[in-house]
């Protein structure tokens, strides 16, 4: 049986983890830019990790634009989370109030 896509990206943000320790950036690099291409749009805190991690890959690179940019769209997207984890606890808040 393949691996969903987010099954994959897990995998290649683990390959990239491994390739950033040994100090092999431009495999790290290649491993998180093709675990986002694949990581499903809704993942947003594994997207948000994703993009963190290539944004440390890229300051070791040298690339600082690059990392300001992958900084920018990570926290994004953890609002994103943050904000539909905000909702659902209040969405359960208002239902026990309304049983009560």
């Amino acid at each position: 049986m393949a691996a969903t896509g987010g099954e994959r990206a897990q995998q290649l943000k683990a390959t990239g983890n491994g390739s950033f320790k040994e100090g092999l950036y431009m495999e790290a690099l290649e491993a998180y830019t093709e675990a986002l291409r694949i990581c499903p749009l809704d993942s947003t805190q594994e997207r948000s990790v994703l993009f963190s991690n290539r944004a440390a890959t890229w300051t070791r690179l040298e690339k600082n634009k690059f990392a300001v940019k992958d900084c920018t769209r990570g926290i994004n997207l953890l609002h994103v989370y943050l904000f539909k984890d905000l909702l659902a606890v209040c969405t359960d808040a208002k239902a026990t109030l309304e049983h009560w």
